[in-house]
Formats: structure tokens, sequence, C-alpha cells
């Protein structure tokens, strides 16, 4: 989850899930004032976010991109879980799909 706030000191204002999501830098568009500027596409919405120079905006690109990647195996698993729950419904309660991770996966 990628939470939004107005400011440092204000409580968020949304979040928005980064499961399928994209995210990319933007060029400078003077004529429209978005500078250091990079979007991120979730569920087929466009968001445009603005940092305070272009290398901030690099790191933000990159470290999303990085969640983005690691955490696409999960998604996949549980998504196969699902699926694969669904084909064999019996009717009985089933047990949430959950992702795990062995005690030496340290980030």
């Amino acid at each position: 989850m990628l939470t939004e706030t107005a400011s440092q000191e204000a409580q968020p204002t949304g979040e928005l899930s980064l499961l399928n999501a994209t995210v990319e830098a933007l060029a400078d568009n003077e004529a429209e004032a978005v500078r250091h500027a990079f979007l991120l596409v979730n569920d087929g919405v466009r968001h445009v976010y603005c940092a305070e120079n272009d290398p901030d905006r690099d790191d933000w690109v990159r470290v999303l991109s990085m969640h983005i990647e690691m955490m696409t195996p999960v998604w996949e698993e549980e998504a196969s879980n699902d699926k694969a729950a669904a084909a064999s419904d019996d009717g009985s309660p089933k047990k949430p799909a959950t992702a795990g991770y062995a005690s030496d996966d340290v980030c």
C-alpha cells in the first residue's frame, strides 16, 4: 500500500494498492508546470506525483518498482491458491491464502 498525505504533518488522505501497479518517471512538462514527476498506474487509474527534484523522483520510481517486482510472486501465488481452492470447492470453509516468509528472508 502507498499512503497519500497532503503534507508531512497531515493525516493520510488515502491508500493505493500496489497490486499489479506500474510506475515510471515522466519527462518535465513546463507547459503544464509538471516537473520531477512520476506516474503510478493502479487498476487503470493514472496517479501523477511530483518530487522535489529528479534524484528524489528517480529514488521513488526505483523503490516502488522494486517493491512491486518483489511482491509479484506473492500475489501470483495467492491468485493461484485462490483459483485452486475455487476449483476444488466442496462447500467446506477454507483458510485464507497467506504469504509465508522464511526466517532468513530479511529486508
